[in-house]
């Protein structure tokens, strides 16, 4: 970029106190800037039909107009303006929805300045190319061989005309090589129809533009995730070319992946935990299963290993638990650790007979103990309670996972009357056999 070049810059907070904080900070990275801001979508939109801004950055949560109605309005009045949506964790969902709709970037809050100076200038090359683009067929030929994205330029057929090195590095093919493909043959066969229906679309002239994520396959045949957009060079209202931007969010959607997964699983168990629990009690509810099994099961002296060997074979203790548990369990179920020693399954369609034998797996492998836990000098015999409720579509499902409950410390509670009467109410040690009896 060059030193002197100036970036204008528009910030969209429905807090003063939020734009000024923003604009003080680059400010301070920068003299580059040039910094406008507005507190509400309207007072935006108003600054955009008079100031030709380079970039906007816009919070995605504000009253009256929220970011991604501000985006797609501001996209009518300049088509180039860059946009950058800040975003909390909660607001994820709706940050790629902003992606699709065409913003440029997202940052989750809190804002690092470092950070969001970085993608501003990132913002600004994508910018600079796409004016350079649209000026001249020599800039376009100069720019499309140096972007920092990977660009295509394929015949209405999907024939490769040209590709830029960006590309042919992202594939892992040579250029010259690339220019016996055909498009399609690079995309994964899960995202080839999506893409080819809105190729279609583009060529009838139904569309201008259109953006995707999708996966291209390499050489090594690795896949790769991209954010596609394409466009077309016309002649007399006829498609001559295609224009296709590839931009790797990969990295992005890994991360995304792994949020995710860590946002349903326990870290310990790798089984669904609580929050995904609750997710589908009320999806299994809204669904039309005649019958859903549920078993609510307690994992018996993990207080005594704790106190006993220490919290690390506490550790082992519940994994090794869940790892039978998952083990015992149809591949539909949804096993969860939904406490720190208590876990719950779902078992859409299953009637008594099925959850009962579940449990008789886990007792099967139970009696092979005892288990031998690194952290603890004797073997551990593991006892878990169980508790068994079905939800024939009456009432709540709430009711059978509370009747479960009750099940399961009743089940608890006898089985502990009835060693107390062998050990003169002296309970058991870990280290004393008691298998795990049905509810």
């Amino acid at each position: 970029m060059d030193t002197f070049e100036i970036i204008t810059i528009l910030v969209v907070d429905d807090e003063e106190r939020i734009c000024s904080k923003i604009k003080n900070g680059l400010e301070r990275l920068s003299d580059n800037y040039n910094i406008f801001t507005a507190n509400s979508g309207m007072e935006a939109l108003t600054q955009i039909e008079n100031e030709m801004f380079d970039i906007m950055i816009t919070d995605i949560r504000m009253p009256g107009m929220d970011g991604i109605e501000l985006l797609k309005k501001a996209k009518d009045l300049n088509d180039d303006l860059q946009t950058i949506i800040l975003t909390g964790h909660g607001d994820l969902n709706n940050a790629i929805e902003a992606l699709r709709l065409g913003a440029t970037n997202y940052i989750k809050k809190p804002v690092s300045f470092e950070v969001l100076h970085y993608t501003i200038e990132k913002a600004y090359e994508k910018l600079q190319l796409i004016r350079q683009l649209r000026d001249s067929e020599e800039q376009f030929r100069s720019s499309f061989y140096i972007a920092a994205t990977g660009m295509i330029i394929v015949q209405p057929n999907g024939k490769i005309s040209q590709v830029n090195h960006y590309f042919a590095q992202l594939v892992g093919y040579k250029r010259e090589e690339l220019l016996q493909f055909n498009v399609r043959e690079l995309i994964h066969g899960d995202d080839t129809s999506d893409f080819m229906d809105n190729l279609e679309e583009l060529i009838l002239g139904n569309e201008d533009q259109f953006q995707l994520e999708m996966r291209f396959r390499r050489q090594d045949e690795s896949i790769i995730w991209t954010n596609v957009s394409c466009s077309t060079l016309r002649e007399d209202q006829v498609p001559v070319f295609l224009i296709i931007q590839v931009l790797d969010i990969t990295h992005r959607k890994n991360m995304e992946d792994k949020l995710r997964y860590f946002s349903i699983h326990d870290s310990l168990t790798g089984l669904y935990n609580r929050t995904f629990f609750e997710a589908e009690v009320a999806r299994l509810e809204r669904g039309r299963h005649n019958q859903i099994g549920v078993i609510i099961a307690d994992l018996d002296k993990l207080k005594t290993v704790n106190d006993s060997y220490g919290h690390s074979a506490g550790d082992e203790y519940i994994r090794t638990a869940g790892e039978i548990l998952r083990a015992s369990f149809r591949a539909d179920d949804a096993v969860c650790r939904v406490g720190g020693d208590e876990y719950a399954v779902l078992l859409p369609g299953a009637p008594r007979e099925v959850a009962q034998r579940s449990i008789d797996r886990v007792n099967e492998l139970l009696e092979q103990q005892p288990l031998r836990i690194s952290e603890t000098p004797d073997p551990i015999y593991m006892q878990i309670s169980f508790g068994i409720a079905i939800w024939e579509g009456k009432g709540s499902l709430q009711d059978a996972i509370k009747l479960a409950d009750k099940r399961m410390y009743d089940n608890k509670f006898s089985r502990k009357a009835h060693l107390d009467s062998k050990t003169g109410g002296k309970g058991s040690a870990p280290d004393e056999k008691d298998k795990a009896s049905s509810p």
